[in-house]
C-alpha cells in the first residue's frame, strides 16, 4: 500500500534520494508513517488520521519523548493545543487552540522529566539551546472543559549537529608565530540547512591537564569550504566578517550559514588567526606513539607565520605560506552545529579516546576507540586529552562541559590514568566517575570498559609473552565494578570485551601477529580500533531522540 506526504524537512527517502522541502512524494504506508510520525512530513491524504485519533500518544522510554504526529493528546477526539513554527534556536514557535481558546505554560525535557520554564505562559515561544532535548506548550485553561487542564501539546524536537571536531590540546610558546592559516576536514552526519561554528582560544595543557587561556584576545575570520576546492563562503559574527575571542574564551556561535549539506558530505573549514602573544594549535605529543594529527593527506593544513602571512581564508585549496606545521599540527572549531533531530554525541577522555597509536588508515576522518564507532553515523564532538583523567577533568573541564550543551548523548572513556598512573581504586574512581555523570543530568551518559595495559616480550603476538602490571588488581575491579553498572545510570560499552583475549583476561587479544592490538601495550593499534569498531559493542542503535 503506498501513501502521500509532504515534506516538512527535506530528508533522503527510501531509495537514497533527497525528498524536498515542500514537495509531495507518493511512498509506503510504514515509510510515510514514519516520516508524519517524526513530523518530517505531513499527511497529504489524510489516511493516519483515525488511527492517531484513537491512539495518538506513544512515549519513548529512554528520552521520554512523545512521539507521533499531529498533537499529542486528543480531547473528547479533538486536539486541544497546535504547534506551528520550525524547531531552531531563535524561532518562535506559537501554540493555539483550533478547537476553542485557552492558556499555556511551555515545558523543557530535563533527563526524561518535562519541566515548566520560568516566566513561559504566552502562546508564542522563542526556543533556545537548552531546549534540544524537547520542548512544549502544556494546556493551563481550555474553554470546551471548563476548568483547568494539563493537556500538553505536541513535543517539538530541536537537535543540534556536531561535525568530527577535535579540542586543542596543547598550545605553542609565544614566539612561535602570530598569524596562522588552517584547513581542518569536516563530514555532515545530518541533511542541513545552515551551519554555525564556534573557535576556542583555550586549551588543555600536558603539563598540568587545565584548561588554560591562550596568549591573548585573539580575531577570526572563517569559512567553511564547499564543494571542497570549489568554492568557500564566510562565517560571520553579528554581520561582521572577524570576531576578537577574549583568552580563555570559546568564540560566540557564528551567524547562521545558510547551505545546504547533504548527510555525509566533506567541507572544509577555513580559519584566519592573529594574537600578537602568539598561537594555539593541537600538536601530536612526543612519544612516537600519538597520531599525526593533521591528515595532510587528504587536504588539511596548518602554516604560520610572525608577520605578513596570506589571509587566504576565502580561498580554495591548500594553505600555503610561512612555516608549516606538516601532519603534526592542526587548528579547527570546536563545535559545528545545526539544528537537526538526529541524536550527537560528545566524547570525553583520554589518550585512547585521541586515537594514540591510531592512525589515518582510511578515509573518515576518524581517530580513537569511540570515535570511530560514533563517526559513521553520528555527529559528535571530541574533548579527548591525552594522559588525562577523571580527578583532572573534575579539577578544570568548564570549557568542555559547555561544549557539552550541542550533543544530546554522552560517552566517557576516562579510568585508566586514574588506575595506573594514580593509583585509585575502584570505590576512588567510581566516585570521580559518577560526579563526572552527574554533570549531564539532561543526557544519556555511557562509561566504556578499560582497555588492558601490559608489556610483552613478544610484541604482543601472544598472550603467554604479556605481564600484567602491579595495578592488574585494580584493573580487574574496575572493570568489573563498570560492568556491573556501578557508573551513573549503568549504561555501559564493554569496549575490552572485545580489546581482551578473553573477558575479564587483562591481556590484549593477540592473532599470532606481532603488533596487532597495540604497539606499545596501552593503545589499541588501528586495526584494533576498527576491530571494535566492527563488533558493534557501540551500537548506533543505542542513541536514539
Amino acid at each position: 500500500m503506498t501513501m502521500r506526504i509532504t515534506m516538512t524537512q527535506a530528508r533522503l527517502g527510501e531509495a537514497g534520494a533527497v525528498l524536498a522541502l515542500g514537495q509531495t512524494y507518493t511512498v509506503s504506508d510504514a515509510f510515510g508513517a514514519e516520516m508524519v510520525g517524526k513530523r518530517f512530513a505531513s499527511d497529504t491524504d489524510g489516511v493516519l488520521l483515525p488511527p492517531q485519533t484513537a491512539n495518538p500518544v506513544s512515549s519513548d522510554p529512554q528520552r521520554g519523548l512523545v512521539v507521533g504526529s499531529g498533537s499529542s493528546v486528543s480531547g473528547g477526539g479533538g486536539t486541544p493545543i497546535v504547534v506551528t513554527g520550525t524547531p531552531g534556536v531563535g524561532n518562535v514557535l506559537t501554540a493555539s487552540f483550533p478547537m476553542g481558546t485557552g492558556a499555556v505554560k511551555w515545558q523543557r525535557l530535563i533527563g526524561s522529566t518535562w519541566t515548566d520554564i520560568a516566566g513561559e505562559t504566552a502562546l508564542t515561544y522563542t526556543q533556545v539551546v537548552a531546549d534540544a532535548p524537547g520542548v512544549r506548550p502544556v494546556a493551563t485553561a481550555y474553554t470546551p472543559f471548563g476548568a483547568a487542564t494539563t493537556f500538553p501539546g505536541p513535543s517539538v524536537y530541536l537537535g543540534n549537529f556536531a561535525g568530527q571536531v577535535l579540542t586543542m590540546t596543547d598550545r605553542a610558546g609565544s614566539g612561535s608565530g602570530t598569524q596562522s592559516m588552517s584547513r581542518s576536514r569536516h563530514r555532515a552526519r545530518a541533511a542541513v540547512s545552515f551551519v554555525q561554528i564556534a573557535i576556542p582560544n583555550w586549551v588543555v595543557l600536558h603539563s598540568n591537564f587545565t584548561e588554560t587561556a591562550g596568549n591573548g584576545p585573539a580575531t577570526v575570520e572563517a569559512a567553511i569550504e564547499y564543494p571542497i576546492g570549489t568554492t568557500s563562503t564566510r562565517f560571520k559574527w553579528s554581520t561582521a566578517n572577524s570576531t576578537v575571542i577574549p583568552a580563555g574564551e570559546t568564540s560566540a556561535l557564528s551567524d547562521k550559514l545558510a547551505i545546504a549539506l547533504p548527510k555525509n558530505a566533506e567541507f572544509m573549514i577555513r580559519i584566519y588567526w592573529t594574537c600578537p602573544n602568539g598561537l594555539i594549535w593541537q600538536s601530536s605529543p612526543s612519544g612516537g606513539f600519538y597520531p599525526l594529527v593533521n591528515d595532510t593527506a587528504r587536504g588539511e593544513g596548518y602554516v604560520y607565520a610572525v608577520s605578513g602571512l596570506a589571509n587566504t581564508v576565502t580561498g580554495v585549496g591548500a594553505v600555503s605560506g610561512g612555516t608549516s606545521g606538516g601532519d603534526g599540527i592542526r587548528f579547527g572549531p570546536c563545535a559545528i552545529v545545526s539544528d537537526i533531530v538526529e541524536p550527537t554525541i560528545g566524547i570525553i577522555g583520554d589518550s585512547r579516546t585521541t586515537g594514540a597509536s591510531d592512525s589515518y588508515g582510511d578515509a573518515t576522518g576518524d581517530l580513537g576507540v569511540v570515535a570511530r564507532s560514533i563517526g559513521p553515523n553520528f555527529g559528535y564532538i571530541h574533548v579527548g586529552k591525552h594522559s588525562d583523567g577523571a580527578d583532572k577533568f573534575i579539577a578544570s573541564s568548564t570549557r568542555r562541559r559547555e561544549l557539552m550543551q550541542y550533543v544530546s548523548h554522552i560517552i566517557c572513556e576516562y579510568g585508566i590514568n586514574d588506575v595506573v598512573g594514580a593509583g585509585r581504586t575502584w570505590t576512588q574512581l567510581q566516585a570521580s566517575l559518577n560526579t563526572i555523570h552527574g554533570y549531564f543530568p539532561d543526557k544519556p551518559v555511557w562509561q566504556t570498559t578499560l582497555n588492558p595495559w601490559t608489556t610483552s616480550s613478544d610484541s604482543w603476538a601472544t598472550t603467554a609473552g604479556q605481564t600484567k602490571g602491579a595495578w592488574a588488581t585494580r584493573y580487574d575491579e574496575v572493570n568489573a565494578g563498570i560492568r556491573a553498572g556501578g557508573v551513573g545510570a549503568g549504561r555501559v560499552f564493554d569496549i575490552a570485551s572485545i580489546a581482551e583475549s578473553a573477558i575479564g583476561s587483562g591481556l590484549w587479544r593477540v592473532n599470532g601477529t606481532a603488533n596487532y592490538a597495540t604497539n606499545d601495550g596501552a593503545h589499541e593499534t588501528f586495526a584494533m580500533n576498527i576491530l571494535i569498531k566492527n563488533s558493534g559493542i557501540i551500537p548506533a542503535s543505542a542513541f536514539t531522540r
